[in-house]
């Protein structure tokens, strides 16, 4: 989840644009809660956005 955080900053703007239903605020948020550990990091969400959110991701790949 880290890599990938990081990885959509760099993401250019125009194909954000193209794929607006993929939360890449939301990513890059995860990223620097993991890394800078703002309050501890919660294992549950982690497990259920590796479970939930990242085979999503999969498909546009």
């Amino acid at each position: 989840m880290e890599i990938i955080g990081e990885a959509c900053t760099k993401v250019d703007l125009d194909l954000k644009l193209q794929y607006p239903h993929i939360e890449w605020r939301k990513m890059s948020d995860t990223r620097n809660r993991i890394v800078l550990d703002y309050y501890g990091v919660d294992y549950n969400i982690a497990w259920n956005i590796i479970m939930d959110k990242l085979p999503d991701l999969n498909f546009y790949i």
